[in-house]
């Protein structure tokens, strides 16, 4: 059996298993008019819960598959299905704010028989949901991951909002105007000793919360790198017959960052490369794993009649578990200056497409086609961008 015969089998079989989860359901004539896109024909809508039908392509398959005319797109409206449950006409649409379902009036009179009606296709195509996805996509997706033929949706924008809100903590914190207040002190202390423990505690307080901040901050960025460095992957010597997109994706950021930058022979990178690795041991490793680090500061051995010596020794100077937090603001003015050192390097050099392709939210195409067309406008990538960018804006909006 060649392979055009087994996917014409397999569109057979996921028909036929719809039209039974589905039964009852079916095309109209071409010719009849949707309800969506039409003024003069009357309807009840029906707005469809996200999580009930998530996916609006599937959707649109599931109609598709049981032979039912797709109108096209019209002005805040992708498409629309007119099809019948039993007599009754019917449309599903996926306008600009989600799925819409209609039922016609002039068949269902009354409000309460058409909710009912409504509820019988929500259930139904949720059936036919299930049947799609597992019967065709499944097997298709494996097939598309593993050519490399995929799309990697743009978190950029979602995951530096999260580490610049938490670096404006840190930053707000430290200087005394945080969200911890000072407790005040017994009523019969002196002016004087209350006054200094205040003050001692304001700073105390300010530091705690600005540690809090700086090591969320710290987290969400390195969260926002291993994001980005996908990204670049689209616009390296991507092969996807040497490696996978998701195999790409399952690296640490180290090994991430090793596969884009030759480190051996690029000693800039080495250093960008050096630097967020120091910061990764000291904050992110360590409090990322319970506040042990790899040097073994928070780990002890005794010393009869002396103490408790730091199994670190000799390298307790690297430490941040020495102080009464681990990072002050001296720490967090420093982090910040080697995360904006990194990310006015990266942005300037050999990626620079690459990252204003990310900063506008385009998603990370990794097929051949897409690949090839960025490369062949990589010497007016800039005025490739704002076309590609207006695309996105136009697809988004529904503004056909």
């Amino acid at each position: 059996m060649s392979e055009g015969d087994g996917a014409s089998e397999m569109r057979d079989e996921v028909r036929a298993r719809l039209n039974l989860v589905m039964r009852g359901f079916g095309p109209v004539e071409t010719s009849a008019p949707g309800f969506a896109r039409s003024s003069a024909t009357t309807a009840w809508r029906f707005f469809v819960d996200r999580e009930s039908l998530p996916l609006s392509p599937v959707v649109k398959l599931i109609y598709l598959f049981l032979g039912c005319h797709d109108l096209g797109r019209a002005e805040k409206m992708d498409w629309e299905f007119v099809f019948q449950v039993e007599e009754t006409t019917c449309s599903i649409a996926s306008e600009k704010f989600g799925l819409r379902v209609y039922v016609d009036r002039d068949s269902v009179a009354d409000e309460v028989e058409a909710e009912k009606l409504f509820q019988r296709i929500l259930q139904a195509t949720v059936k036919g949901q299930k049947v799609v996805e597992k019967e065709l996509l499944e097997p298709i997706g494996k097939e598309q991951v593993n050519a490399g033929d995929v799309v990697v949706g743009n978190q950029y924008h979602r995951l530096r909002e999260a580490y610049l809100y938490f670096r404006d903590g840190a930053e707000i914190a430290f200087r005394g105007d945080g969200r911890v207040e000072v407790q005040r002190d017994a009523d019969d202390a002196s002016n004087i000793l209350r006054g200094a423990l205040a003050e001692w505690r304001r700073q105390a307080n300010a530091d705690a919360e600005g540690w809090w901040n700086t090591f969320a901050m710290i987290m969400a960025y390195f969260s926002l790198l291993e994001h980005t460095l996908v990204g670049c992957l689209a616009f390296a010597d991507f092969d996807p017959e040497e490696e996978t997109v998701t195999g790409f994706i399952g690296l640490n950021w180290g090994d991430k960052f090793k596969r884009l930058f030759d480190l051996d022979a690029d000693l800039v990178a080495q250093k960008k490369y050096e630097a967020l690795r120091d910061l990764a041991e000291t904050y992110r490793n360590t409090y990322g794993h319970g506040g042990f680090d790899k040097r073994g500061a928070t780990v002890h051995f005794h010393v009869p009649g002396v103490g408790v010596i730091p199994a670190t020794l000799s390298k307790i100077s690297k430490t941040p578990h020495f102080g009464l937090v681990p990072a002050v603001v001296e720490d967090y003015n420093r982090i910040c200056a080697v995360l904006d050192d990194f990310d006015a390097w990266i942005a300037a050099g050999a990626y620079r497409n690459a990252i204003m392709w990310i900063e506008h939210g385009m998603d990370y195409a990794f097929d051949a086609r897409s690949r090839a067309e960025v490369a062949a406008n990589a010497g007016t990538f800039d005025a490739y961008l704002e076309a590609m960018s207006y695309r996105l804006d136009q697809a988004m909006n529904m503004d056909w």
